[in-house]
């Protein structure tokens, strides 16, 4: 036999002993098929025989039937597929193949690997077939390549549980390194919260419980909010939850901004909304329950006051990749800044002889255009009017009835022909063809479907170009721009330039300063960049470029004179030395050259004192908490400080250079983070209410914030607190199936709300030794506790029933806690998302009463609540399927009541909304954010943040 006939009778991978003896040990112990779903789908056994047995072991298994010879075979039969497998005698023969099922596990770990060998062969065969046809590009290619290989890999991710004492280690030492960085009897199981478990009787045995809620409660930004995006684009929230799809910037704990995609996209409804104004002038509507970051971690808006410093960015580092013709760029600084568009042509109004030849060579650089000079010895200043280029157009029509000819002969077509078929007359085509004149828009479309052509090969410079009654392009351009029409008030970016590369914003910018921009000296021998607009939402995107670059431009309102009246307009001061510098090097002022080097001469020999980007008074306190009894001169001697006797403790805020050279002298890497951040911290100017307005939110993983409006914003606990009470106080066995956040995660949160320790302070690493005291006593209490943890991604009911049910048999499971039910993946994608839910609900119920122990599910409820006057939700609120409702014992609804003038603290409505065995009523809770905990509701006396 040749090497060629070998290999076309080469069968793929594959050890049909191995599958029977998996099968053959399912038959005679039917508890390691919890072990073998684990290892093996049913897609990897190689027969089709054997993948239809499998199945059925595994629908028996959920209907909570044995498996055996007789209910198997009886199962076949009613699928009509015992014929198919080989009859009765092939079961029995798969009985006989194996005396004994303690080898089953290793022999499905072999039918797996035979499976992921067979399936990495079809992946390779089907990207070799796909790159030797080249029907896709290759960018496509790769990515359908790495699809697939990566799609292979997931086959051999298996779901696993942990303990809490491994997680509570990893939890230890990433604080660790973070901190060197800088009794009531019940029936069920008591949840720890009296008033919940009376009226509940604890969670009982075999019951499903649904704990739902609305994701961000309260939290959330106005519609028109604006995001930037990966890309250097700038959508509005209301476009980006439309869209479903961003990747934006968001905080991470060092205080450095990084890029992140959010995972749900809110609508909250209409709410009552202030809007927040700082010290730069920057704005944000938010409702009152957002979180802003502050030095002493994220508060909400309702806890903040004019005066009050947040966190901004102090620089977006983020350009995008399209570029336009330099003379475009050009265009569009000089008409957004004396550009008159509201006329019958374009005009540029300016008395600088240098600007206006600029503008002149960029509109010949255009094309198809030219200018005329108004003005140029008479009182008013001097204008440049855009008109189309009626030499051009001449020249250019010819050009294009040569190529029509050409096109009609290549067609094989006549004149006659043509003008018949795009609804012409044939005298008309010979004008066309003769360079006279050009089609209308509709027509030519016609024409070029016609003669299959493209139309730039006809008219390369565009169809207006060459047509004296349309719009010249450059008007047309500016149309598409969504600029023509603009008043100075009007006036804005378009999105486009948003997009473009780094050098091309700097252009832009340029060109922008060029016209309303201007640099001087002031009085005190100080140096000053300016920019003023009537339009504030053009000065507004110009503060945010500059930021694109680092430059901290601070905005304010002023009155101008104009024509003996006073109008309002929009001004941005750039006076940080630093700034003035990065503004001289990357962008410059065209025709403004010597005054901008007037403004570096001034810096010159001076000493840098930052004169905005200071760290707020409240770092003292942290440097105190640093020096550990250490005094302040001593401290300022070793840091290397003049006149360390007159440090101003307490009373003004540090520079970064100050506070870094402060953290290198204690070795504190957390204020060295804080001196390094991308963090500005902005002064609050005021807090005013803005109405009931159309409110959106994003869900950001890990890190819980994005940057909206150029500021820094916020986005299971109630589940942890229940987890936690049960371990501690009822001493249960608990499996917690968290699909949202990680081991680690959760460990630390869990860590926090029973030591009752800042979780904000122990993410940036700011424990005091008591902090530390307290996490350590916390773990000591949590490592005794029996909560195994599963934060395996993507998993899906038969992952996490397997667990359980092993779980059951060997640590005496007591209750599974899932988070959440939305997340849990259906067996069948092709399914509606209704029937995938309610599939779900169904296997969660029959869990429960299969183990006979409480399963508890989190999850979502929609936004029909906002409606309402109370925005209380309903049961008819359950996301995605009534069945949830049905197939729940127990629904409990969480509510956050709307905060009362004077109130402190937050508290939690839980409303029994639904109780097969009991009442329905609403039970009270409070919540200790900053601990991330929920006690008992004291009604008399208030609680207490401490320990």
């Amino acid at each position: 036999m040749t090497q060629e006939q070998e290999g076309s009778v080469r069968l793929p991978p594959q050890n049909l002993d191995a599958e029977r003896s998996v099968l053959g040990g399912i038959l005679r112990d039917n508890a390691v098929l919890d072990d073998v779903v684990q290892i093996v789908r049913t897609a990897n056994f190689y027969t089709d025989a054997h993948q239809k047995i499998f199945e059925a072991c595994i629908k028996l298994r959920d209907r909570s039937d044995a498996i055996d010879l007789v209910t198997l075979a009886e199962y076949l039969k009613e699928q009509r597929q015992i014929e198919d497998i080989g009859g009765y005698p092939y079961l029995h023969d798969l009985w006989d193949a194996i005396p004994t099922a303690a080898n089953a596990v290793f022999h499905a770990r072999i039918v797996r690997d035979k499976a992921l060998v067979r399936n990495l062969i079809h992946a390779s065969t089907e990207i070799l077939r796909d790159a030797y046809d080249q029907a896709m590009p290759a960018n496509e290619l790769l990515e359908g390549a790495e699809r697939k290989i990566f799609d292979i890999a997931q086959m051999g991710v298996t779901g696993q549980y942990i303990s809490l004492q491994a997680a509570l280690d990893e939890a230890y030492r990433r604080i660790d390194v973070r901190t060197q960085r800088g009794p009531m009897a019940v029936s069920g199981i008591a949840t720890g919260f009296v008033d919940l478990d009376e009226k509940t009787a604890g969670l009982q045995n075999s019951e499903l419980i649904i704990i739902a809620a609305r994701p961000s409660v309260g939290k959330c930004l106005v519609f028109d909010s604006e995001i930037v995006c990966a890309d250097g684009s700038v959508a509005t929230l209301e476009e980006l939850y439309r869209r479903r799809q961003a990747r934006l910037f968001t905080l991470r704990d060092d205080l450095r901004l990084t890029l992140t995609a959010p995972d749900a996209y809110v609508d909250d409804g209409v709410k009552p909304v202030c809007r927040v104004t700082t010290g730069l002038g920057r704005r944000v509507e938010a409702t009152l329950a957002h979180p802003f970051l502050t030095l002493d971690g994220w508060k909400r808006l309702e806890e903040l006051n004019p005066g009050d410093h947040v966190a901004v960015p102090r620089i977006l580092p983020v350009f995008g990749e399209e570029t336009l013709r330099e003379c475009e760029v050009k265009l569009l600084g000089y008409f957004l800044g004396d550009g008159g568009l509201t006329d019958s042509t374009p005009e540029f109004t300016n008395s600088n002889p240098q600007l206006r030849a600029d503008f002149a060579g960029a509109i010949a650089e255009f094309g198809a255009v030219k200018v005329r000079a108004e003005n140029l010895d008479g009182p008013r200043t001097a204008s440049l009017c855009v008109s189309g280029d009626g030499e051009f157009i001449a020249t250019h029509r010819t050009e294009f009835g040569r190529r029509l000819k050409e096109a009609i002969r290549s067609s094989r077509w006549t004149a006659r022909d043509v003008a018949r078929n795009v609804g012409v007359s044939p005298p008309l085509v010979c004008l066309w063809g003769q360079g006279v004149c050009v089609p209308n828009p509709d027509t030519f479309e016609k024409l070029c479907r016609f003669l299959g052509v493209e139309a730039a090969a006809l008219a390369p410079h565009g169809l207006p170009a060459i047509s004296r009654h349309s719009k010249n392009p450059v008007t047309l351009w500016l149309v598409e721009l969504g600029l023509w029409g603009k008043d100075a008030h009007a006036k804005f970016i378009p999105s486009v330039a948003f997009r473009l590369v780094r050098p091309q914003v700097a252009l832009l910018l340029n060109r922008l300063f060029a016209t309303d921009g201007w640099a001087t000296v002031l009085a005190s021998g100080a140096g000053q960049l300016g920019y003023s607009s009537v339009s504030e939402r053009l000065v507004r995107q110009i503060q945010h470029l500059l930021l694109r670059f680092g430059i901290i431009a601070a905005l304010r309102r002023r009155s101008v004179k104009y024509k003996g009246t006073h109008r309002r307009a929009w001004q941005l001061d750039i006076t940080d030395q630093q700034a003035l510098r990065t503004f001289a090097a990357e962008i410059g002022m065209f025709g403004k050259e010597e005054a901008l080097t007037g403004v570096l001469r001034s810096l010159d020999g001076k000493k840098y004192k930052p004169n905005r980007d200071l760290i707020p008074v409240g770092v003292w306190e942290r440097l105190a908490g640093a020096k550990a009894g250490e005094s302040w001169c001593s401290v300022a001697r070793r840091a290397g400080f003049g006149g360390h006797t007159n440090l101003h403790v307490g009373k003004r805020g540090l520079s970064r250079h100050r506070l870094e050279r402060f953290a290198a002298t204690l070795g504190d890497a957390r204020l060295q983070e804080l001196a390094a951040s991308d963090v500005y911290w902005d002064r609050i100017k005021s807090i005013e209410p803005a109405g009931m307005k159309q409110v959106y939110d994003l869900t950001i993983p890990e890190t819980h914030n994005f940057v909206a409006n150029d500021v820094c914003v916020h986005n299971t606990a109630f589940s942890l607190n229940l987890i936690r009470n049960m371990l501690i106080q009822e001493q249960k066995c608990v499996f917690f199936v968290s699909l949202e956040q990680s081991r680690i995660e959760l460990a630390e949160r869990m860590l926090c709300s029973q030591g009752k320790v800042d979780s904000h302070r122990l993410r940036k690493g700011h424990l005091s030794s008591d902090d530390m005291q307290r996490l350590i006593e916390a773990g000591d209490q949590l490592s005794k506790a029996k909560l195994f943890i599963d934060d395996s991604p993507a998993q899906g009911m038969l992952r996490i029933s397997a667990n359980a049910r092993r779980l059951k048999m060997r640590q005496a499971l007591d209750i599974v806690v899932i988070d959440y039910l939305q997340l849990i993946e259906p067996d069948s994608k092709r399914d509606s998302r209704q029937e995938q839910v309610a599939n779900i609900s169904r296997r969660l119920k029959f869990l429960a009463k299969e183990l006979e122990i409480p399963v508890v599910a989190l999850a979502q409820v929609n936004r029909s609540s906002e409606d309402r006057q109370d925005h209380k939700p309903r049961l008819s609120d359950l996301r995605e399927s009534g069945s949830i409702e049905q197939d729940a014992d127990t629904v409990m609804l969480m509510h956050r009541p709307e905060a009362e003038p004077g109130q402190q603290g937050e508290t939690i409505e839980i409303i029994i909304a639904k109780q097969r065995n009991g009442p329905t009523d609403t039970v009270t809770l409070t919540f200790l954010k900053q601990f991330m905990r929920f006690e008992n509701f004291a009604v008399e006396a208030p609680f207490s943040y401490g320990p």
